[in-house]
């Protein structure tokens, strides 16, 4: 990209030699001179002591003699290159100047009376600024440095005041399912810590941090889920057990503070005070000192914020940086990463990929959509997806949550826990949610009859929110954003069908928090509804729907493929409760009518859930098949496949529907697929056989 010339205090433009640098736009400012630097060029000058000025465009090799320093636009270390390419750029090249570094004081002599008058600092107007009042401040060891004020009251405020690295040791050896006291960080995200002051280990904070303790390369990824799924408990943990382990922690654990801020220093400000506050026991002389004498043409506090989101980028140590509400400094009109150069860094992941081993970054938020659809690049790679907890994680939390009722309650709550899986799917906030409703009835000692009303009460309330929530989002939708909603929807209700046109949500609608994203069995992604309340306000919503005019057309002329059989087939049997159909036997002969009697519809879970809790009857609930390849759906002890094709055809035994694999037994489990669901749905031990008969021919 581009060619450049040195300036003094070097040669002269006129005396300088233009060169080219190669480098990718996505490379940060600070990359490029590392590109640029060699000692043939440069000598014993570092790469990090350069400028780079960018030449304005149009400028002609004659007009650099007479070209003003108020021209040029010095590129900030922590940008992009991408920033300062103009649209239309000619090769994508733009043209720079290199700007070596002042000479070193020579006069020994003047180095002298600056330490007899006390002060060892450089007399430069720019480092030094006579203007900042300083004091000396004294650090754990006992050293002393000389700060700027505002350095001084950061690193003795005690308002945001973490305990010590001490009382976080037990989580050095922590394991899954353990509970760990919830201890300060000094800040903490909303919400937190309101249903219970302990944390329950989950699976997924253990992988995350074994996966950035081991990295060698950049860690830099991005919790993604609906509101409630613990995002916020996870980076707390990452947070915590990083400073347990005596990493640099830097932890905005409510990025709308730095939104909310009208100016830049006001938000270098809150970076500053979240990193001392942090960090000031492991902080030495040396760091500090740097800190306190930076060169910028901006406040000092601006300078220190840059420098320290600097040292997180650098990786020379595992350091662990995390954002979370992470969406509000990426929205609005004018976006906080916009309105201030230091918050940059923050708007995307690009300028953290360093070679240095030691960077961890985490973002999270959740209002995050807009980020995840529209501004991260290789989503797939960043994405984390945060949803339900595992079944022995749910047990665990079930028991803590319910620990401060008296013990009839409890007894009575745990006979209940199939409706209460039902109804949360295993989301822990809606389990917190759901036993604070249970709270709020009068008296104590609660019955089973009392709990029921409570639990369909609380589903109920839900329902609404989420019914309400789902009209209103697709109500204003208009055209092609309104088709492709559909076409999501119906992915999301059909996860087994093959289709190129599998529609996209909205992420308006992603943050509605209604549905959330996981990885099926082949690790591709799906969308889920995050509970029984918002499924049933989605389909409600989805019957409503007219059928799109290429299933009609389909229908019409008789033509359908296996899409459309599937998808007019469901549409149908969501919609009444009582459908019969006429049916034969495999090999086509013996007539018979088949009744479906249904009452819901749910897509199957990991593992399926126990049916038959209040106010349903599971042999009534249309399971689509999901993972379970042989079968689309299963009802009851119906397990049914869909297919234009005769069974002939379609039971292909070289294919995955092949039907005698599903009573094949499994080597870990010794049980069929057909089996692990009815024990897993309706409890108890079950069999199923398969038997052939030979008709005899006459």
């Amino acid at each position: 990209m581009g060619s450049g010339t040195t300036t003094p205090n070097g040669p002269s433009r006129r005396e300088a030699a233009p060169f080219s640098v190669n480098i990718l736009s996505n490379r940060s400012v600070d990359e490029l001179k590392q590109a640029i630097y060699s000692p043939a060029r440069f000598g014993d000058i570092p790469p990090e002591k350069l400028t780079l000025k960018l030449i304005p465009g149009g400028t002609t090799k004659k007009g650099l003699e007479t070209l003003s320093e108020e021209s040029l636009v010095v590129l900030d270390e922590l940008e992009e290159l991408s920033t300062y390419f103009p649209k239309g750029a000619a090769k994508g090249c733009i043209h720079i100047i290199v700007k070596l570094p002042p000479p070193a004081p020579r006069s020994p002599k003047r180095n002298l009376e600056d330490t007899e008058d006390g002060d060892s600092e450089e007399h430069s107007t720019k480092r030094l600024r006579p203007s900042e009042p300083r004091e000396v401040y004294t650090l754990t060891n006992g050293q002393t440095v000389s700060l700027p004020k505002f350095m001084t009251d950061m690193l003795n405020s005690t308002d945001f005041q973490p305990e010590s690295r001490l009382n976080f040791s037990s989580l050095k050896d922590v394991k899954v399912g353990e509970e760990v006291e919830i201890k300060s960080l000094g800040r903490s995200p909303k919400f937190f810590g309101l249903a219970s002051q302990k944390l329950l280990v989950t699976e997924q904070m253990m992988e995350l941090w074994e996966a950035m303790t081991e990295s060698k390369f950049p860690y830099t990824k991005c919790l993604s889920g609906p509101m409630g799924v613990g995002k916020s408990y996870i980076t707390w943990f990452l947070a915590a057990k990083a400073y347990a382990h005596g990493w640099p922690v830097l932890y905005i654990a409510d990025a709308r503070d730095l939104a909310e801020c009208s100016e830049e220093d006001d938000a270098s400000s809150m970076i500053c005070q979240s990193f001392l506050d942090l960090n000031k026991d492991i902080l030495t002389v040396e760091v500090l000192s740097i800190m306190a004498n930076l060169e910028s043409k901006k406040s000092l506090v601006s300078a220190v914020a840059r420098h320290i989101i600097r040292l997180f980028r650098r990786g020379l140590q595992k350091t662990l940086f995390i954002v979370d509400e992470h969406g509000s400094l990426v929205s609005g009109d004018k976006a906080a990463t916009e309105r201030f150069l230091d918050l940059a860094p923050l708007g995307n992941f690009n300028t953290w990929m360093t070679n240095g081993g030691g960077v961890c970054v985490v973002f999270t938020g959740t209002a995050h959509g807009k980020f995840e659809r529209t501004m991260l690049r290789d989503p797939d790679f960043y994405l984390v997806y945060v949803g339900p907890l595992s079944p022995d994680t749910f047990e665990k939390l079930f028991k803590i949550v319910i620990a401060h009722l008296d013990l009839t309650t409890q007894r009575n709550l745990e006979s209940r826990k199939n409706t209460v899986i039902g109804f949360t799917n295993r989301v822990p906030d809606d389990l917190v949610s759901l036993i604070d409703s249970i709270k709020r009835i009068k008296g104590e000692q609660l019955t089973v009859e009392q709990i029921d009303s409570g639990l369909i009460a609380h589903n109920k309330a839900c329902f609404d929110f989420y019914s309400n929530a789902a009209s209103t989002y697709f109500d204003a939708l208009q055209g092609f954003r309104k088709d492709i909603t559909i076409l999501a929807l119906t992915k999301m209700f059909l996860p087994g069908r093959k289709d190129a046109q599998c529609g996209s949500f909205g992420w308006e609608f992603l943050d509605t928090g209604m549905v959330y994203q996981t990885n099926n069995e082949n690790n591709e992604p799906e969308y889920r509804p995050i509970n029984h309340p918002a499924l049933k306000a989605i389909l409600d919503l989805y019957k409503a729907i007219p059928l799109p005019d290429a299933l009609r057309r389909a229908l019409a002329s008789g033509y359908l493929n296996g899409n459309h059989f599937q998808e007019a087939l469901f549409r149908e049997l969501i919609r009444g409760e009582s459908h019969t159909f006429q049916s034969t036997d495999l090999a086509g002969k013996y007539k018979m009518d088949i009744i479906f009697n249904i009452s819901g519809y749910e897509l199957i879970g990991t593992p399926p859930r126990m049916l038959e809790t209040i106010g349903e009857d599971g042999k009534k609930i249309l399971i689509n098949g999901g993972s379970y390849a042989r079968f689309d759906f299963i009802l009851g002890y119906m397990f049914i496949q869909v297919s234009v094709s005769s069974f002939t055809v379609h039971n292909d035994p070289t294919g995955s529907v092949y039907i005698d694999k599903a009573f094949s037994k499994r080597e870990a489990t010794g049980k069929s697929q057909i089996e692990e669901y009815l024990d897993a749905a309706f409890g108890g031990v079950h069999q199923a056989t398969m038997t052939e008969s030979i008709e005899n021919k006459r």
